[in-house]
């Protein structure tokens, strides 16, 4: 489970935020030292000021003494400088006056030796074929010295650097083979020189996801097409499993070629998994959406091509839902082609060659389920936008329809690697509710798990939490939501979705014609997202699946506690109390909540220029720039051990026995200064009590990092920085998505347009353990809530938390339905039916429960001649206004 949102798209790109400006070094600071002039141009391009650091390289190479190692160091740096700004010849130029120095690759690469000049003049090379080889293994014949001299050594710590020498060779033994594959083909020993070199590649690096991939490339050349896909499966399962950001995940251009060979080997399924983890991390890849759009066709194709006799309904709606998907993303490529001015005709010609054909067939296909079948029917969709049809579909849809069904028991999966499956999306939900018998009052198989309260729709609900809007039922009652149904009409519907169940339900509204999905979403209070419309109605399925777990989850109030009275004598005699917190405990500390109108964090960062003020608390951006959260970080860090009368409440619950858990979504780990007990604390979404590197992965007390953050600063790796001391402070090549810049065997060129093809060695960043969005929310949140809390929990109480981000804001529709629930905060939500509400000041209400239960809460923050006033809310038979007094 993770704390996760929707995908948008990337308008939080780095250019986006006004603490990316420039901050470029002034002249006078300059030194006339080549080395200094190296380290600064190092900086600017750090800042994305490649010109400007050119500018100091050729500098520091017209001062270097001429075969200094000065002057190598800047050869090599300013051959990458070049490559970068696309001037290949002169790129080249530089690298051979590098090799003119160090010809052998003998010198230490501290003083700009080694195999990278080598390596890079292999993909550099005019000539290509043998030419390329004959660098490539040069390089080859270094990295191996390199090796054998580590393995002799003997020295402890040379493990990593073994390590990186072992992949660097094999991904060059992997460069060599793409030639061999594609310039030199005709040679009679080809085969036998792929083999050769791909049993080395793996010799080195077994478990390297590229060397699996050239050898299934390999394999797919041979015509061995299960050995092809028994190759790329143990690649998948490498990484397929872990986060964006581990280190072990390859990069975006070797997963663009992945696809490709998995399409190639028929593995399309696969393919379309890794292609939509891919736009979840970048939208702005022209290839990646041509690729899954061409994916899909051929599903499309296939399923057609299986089904045997006269297709059935569902396989038909089945293959209808993936070519529309199909068109939806070949159109997405094609628009993206057209803004940035893309150079591969042939990737365009494809991609309307595929759009026109899926033109002529789906024209057919949605104008009968669109205009003509609906004629007789247009007073039950009157409230269908006039311009909307089926037959419009959407051109612009970013990417497949979520699945919303739950994974089999049993299988974990992480939200970061969760991915949308567009191929069964419609014949799951839509064909299998269409075919349910009227008589039939039993939720279908992959649907009933909407009755179940199961945790597993955690998942798939927060990825839609900010792109649907909550409908509240005084919205409803007052008509100010277009095209919703009255209160009245949601009320029966309601209850109707409980008497019957979900498949008859949906049979008898939506499939009967009565109400359309996109109108049945607000009966359960969402409307759907507006990339929706436009779509066909069958598209709405997904946010009315998400509206009716909410609905079946939705905890029902227990009539008989409604008074403040009943409030405490809970409190009294209940010994197993759950107690749920958010960040408005700590308010009266200083530490702003987040979504409180103009106080709340989020409403005061519009001067980060991000879309969202969530992006704050992104990791891809946080990984991409981690500037931005160190900006605001001092603001919701903790100044002093100090904790508030809501934590010390929850003590007094643990030190009378009775508190169960404390499930807290603050960061700030004051839970620990009031002196709650770690066994019965779960925090959630982490918090700043550790911290971690983000390269090395060494964890270090958060308070080593404090100071940084106090002031604004980007605390940076101390392990890593003594490290990269001895090491040379050079860019690191990456190589592409294929080992090589030459033409590759397949009919479509590598997307690298948005791909670096260089690292510069850099100290991590120690990013406080705080769960991001897109991260896995700790294990023991899960086992502890489903294994232990809900069996034997008496109470819940909720405190300082609008409850709006999942999953933890699914806690209460997990508890069983007679457990009470109590709420505290300053506002009141709609989502959640409590027993009472209790409105006001955290701090205040807590103190006067205690005070009338004769409970001894002590705080210095508490008056002691303190007085509250409770006051009943009109319209509300349990919601209660306190406010203090002294």
């Amino acid at each position: 489970m993770a704390k996760t949102r929707p995908s948008k798209k990337q308008s939080k790109r780095k250019e986006k935020s006004v603490l990316r400006g420039t901050r470029a070094i002034q002249k006078e600071m300059m030194t006339e030292d080549p080395s200094t002039l190296y380290e600064q141009a190092i900086a600017l391009l750090q800042t994305g000021q490649p010109e400007e650091a050119l500018a100091l390289v050729e500098r520091g190479l017209s001062i270097a003494p001429p075969a200094s190692s000065n002057t190598l160091i800047g050869l090599n740096l300013a051959g990458e400088l070049y490559v970068q700004l696309g001037d290949i010849d002169t790129a080249r130029e530089h690298f051979l006056r590098a090799v003119t120095l160090d010809a052998d690759g003998v010198k230490p690469e501290s003083q700009g030796g080694g195999a990278e000049k080598f390596l890079w003049l292999a993909q550099l090379s005019e000539e290509g074929g043998h030419d390329s080889v004959r660098w490539f293994e040069r390089g080859v014949g270094v990295l191996r010295q390199n090796i054998q001299a580590l393995e002799a050594s003997n020295s402890e710590g040379v493990a990593e650097e073994l390590q990186e020498k072992k992949q660097k060779l094999a991904n060059a033994l992997c460069g060599v083979i793409e030639i061999y594959m594609t310039d030199l083909s005709w040679e009679e020993d080809a085969e036998s020189r792929c083999e050769a070199l791909i049993t080395e590649a793996l010799l080195m690096a077994p478990d390297s996801p590229e060397c699996l991939q050239t050898l299934a490339s390999i394999r797919i050349s041979q015509l061995r097409h299960e050995d092809a896909r028994a190759a790329l499966a143990r690649s998948l399962d490498l990484w397929r499993d872990l986060p964006p950001d581990h280190p072990r995940v390859p990069d975006f251009p070797v997963r663009v070629s992945l696809s490709r060979l998995l399409m190639e080997a028929e593995m399309e399924i696969e393919a379309l998994k890794v292609l939509e983890r891919m736009i979840l991390e970048d939208d702005q890849s022209i290839e990646t959406w041509y690729l899954g759009g061409w994916c899909q066709y051929l599903l499309g194709k296939k399923g057609r091509e299986q089904a045997t006799g006269s297709p059935s309904e569902a396989a038909a709606e089945q293959q209808r839902a993936t070519l529309l998907s199909s068109r939806s993303w070949l159109r997405q490529g094609l628009k993206l082609y057209d803004m940035i001015q893309y150079e591969d005709t042939r990737l365009k010609e494809h991609a309307l060659e595929l759009v026109q054909e899926l033109e002529q067939e789906l024209g057919d296909l949605i104008e009968d389920s669109g205009d003509e079948a609906e004629a007789g029917n247009e007073d039950e969709w009157e409230d269908e936008d006039e311009g909307d049809s089926a037959g419009q579909g959407r051109d612009t849809f970013p990417c497949s329809i979520m699945d919303v069904t739950p994974k089999p028991a049993g299988k974990e999966t992480s939200p970061k690697t969760k991915v949308l499956d567009s191929v069964v999306i419609h014949s799951r939900v839509s064909s299998e509710v269409r075919e349910a018998p009227e008589s039939d009052n039993a939720s279908l198989s992959d649907l009933s798990s909407l009755e179940d309260g199961s945790d597993e729709q955690w998942e798939t609900e927060s990825l839609y939490e900010d792109a649907v809007q909550f409908v509240s039922d005084e919205q409803l009652r007052d008509g100010v939501i277009p095209g919703a149904v009255t209160l009245e009409e949601a009320r029966a519907l309601r209850s109707r979705l409980r008497e019957i169940g979900v498949a008859q339900f949906l049979a008898e509204t939506v499939y009967h014609r009565k109400i359309p999905a996109k109108k049945l979403c607000t009966a359960f209070g969402i409307v759907p997202p507006a990339f929706l419309d436009g779509s066909p109605d069958e598209t709405y399925l997904n946010p009315l699946c998400i509206g009716m777990r909410r609905e079946y989850s939705k905890r029902l109030k227990l009539p008989q506690y409604n008074t403040i009275d009943d409030a405490v004598e809970l409190l009294k005699r209940s010994k197993n109390i759950v107690v749920l917190t958010g960040a408005g405990i700590s308010t009266s500390l200083g530490i702003p909540d987040f979504r409180s109108k103009d106080i709340g964090l989020y409403s005061k960062l519009q001067y980060l220029g991000l879309n969202d003020p969530q992006d704050v608390f992104d990791i891809s951006l946080f990984l991409e720039d981690p500037s931005i959260f160190f900006s605001v970080a001092k603001d919701i860090l903790p100044t002093e051990k100090r904790f508030s009368p809501t934590h010390a409440f929850i003590k007094l619950l643990q030190d009378k026995g009775k508190l169960l858990t404390n499930f807290t979504q603050n960061i700030d780990n004051l839970e620990a200064n009031a002196g709650v007990d770690p066994s019965k604390l779960i925090q959630c979404h982490g918090s700043f009590a550790t911290a971690t590197c983000t390269k090395c992965h060494i964890q270090v007390s958060g308070d080593a990092i404090f100071d940084e953050v106090r002031r604004g600063l980007v605390p940076q790796c101390q392990a890593c920085t003594d490290q990269l001391k001895v090491k040379p402070h050079q860019m690191k090549r990456k190589r592409s998505s294929n080992g090589s810049q030459r033409k590759d065997r397949k009919r479509f060129t590598d997307d690298d347009s948005d791909d670096e093809d260089y690292s510069i060695p850099q100290p991590g960043v120690m990013k406080p353990d705080i769960t991001f969005f897109g991260e896995d929310l700790p294990d023991a949140f899960r086992d502890r809530l489903i294994n232990h809390d809900r069996d034997i929990a008496d109470l819940v109480i909720v405190i300082g938390t609008s409850l709006k981000v999942a999953p933890v804001s699914g806690v209460p529709g997990i508890m069983p339905q007679n457990v009470p629930h109590l709420f505290i905060s300053r506002t009141p939500v709609s989502h959640i039916d409590f027993d009472i509400d209790m409105l006001g000041d955290c701090d205040v209400v807590v103190s006067e429960l205690c005070q009338r239960a004769g409970w001894d809460l002590k705080h210095e923050m508490i008056p002691p001649q303190q007085k509250v006033e409770i006051q009943p809310e009109e319209g509300f038979a349990s919601r209660y206004r306190f406010t203090a007094s002294v």
